[in-house]
This record gives structure tokens, sequence and C-alpha cells, in this order.
């Protein structure tokens, strides 16, 4: 029988959707970027490296979060941030955001990309933050 990994408040880590996941180690944006790589592997959305620009080809969605994004996206395609940053701030995001809430897991008054803090941790807490993406050494996430 193998072992299931439990957080602190007796929650099976295993119990986490991807969206769930990406929320409480990055917030909504790291959210946005699971549906988008998921669609990006099905083929369904392009990124071109050289624009940053999100096209559409199939627009066919497993969830909310990945029919929000391409929502966002017109046929003649968008700019990667913005779409990112739209489908952070969705309906679909803040849904996902609030059963986290409901479990004890972030604090009420999430909205988008405003206020996301898990539970416990005040903001500003800790070293100072670099923008984009980098994983922080000693991050579980």
């Amino acid at each position: 029988m193998a072992a299931v990994a439990v957080s602190p408040r007796g929650v099976a880590v295993d119990e986490f959707t991807p969206y769930e996941t990406a929320l409480l180690c990055g917030g909504p944006t790291r959210a946005a970027r699971v549906a988008l790589l998921a669609l990006y592997e099905k083929r369904r959305v392009r990124v071109s490296r050289g624009t940053r620009r999100v096209t559409v080809v199939e627009r066919e969605a497993e969830d909310a979060v990945q029919a929000a994004l391409l929502d966002e996206v017109p046929d003649t395609g968008f700019q990667l941030g913005y779409v990112l940053d739209a489908v952070a701030e969705s309906d679909e995001v803040a849904a996902v955001a609030g059963g986290l809430v409901e479990r004890g897991l972030l604090r009420r008054g999430f909205r988008g990309g405003s206020g996301l803090r898990a539970r416990g941790r005040r903001p500003g807490a800790g070293s100072a933050r670099t923008p984009g993406p980098a994983h922080r050494p000693g991050s579980a996430c």
C-alpha cells in the first residue's frame, strides 16, 4: 500500500486538480498557463515564439478554464500576455479559487489577480519576488 502525502490541514495532496495546484503555487496566472499548456499539448492552440501571439487551431475545451482561454482568443489570434491576464481574472479561475476558499486553503476576497495569498502567509512575507515565472529554490511548486 502506497503512502499518501497529507498537508498539515489533513488534505491529501492528490485531491488537488492541476488548476488548484497552480493557484496555490503560483496564483491565477499560473492556472491560466496550465490551461494554455494543456491546449498547446493537444495542438488546439499555437503560440508564436517571435510575436508571442496565441492562435486557436481547434476550439475544443476539456474544462471551463480552457473554454475561457479559447473565448479570449479571436480567430485572428491575440497577444499571449493579454490572454493569460484575461483568463487569470476570469470567472472560471475565480470559481476554482472559490472551491479552495471553501476548503479553507485560500482567504476570502480572492478575485482574479488581486489578493491571492496562501492561508497563513501575509503579503510581502519572505524574500523579494523576481518578475516572471522563475522557480524559487526550496519551493515545493
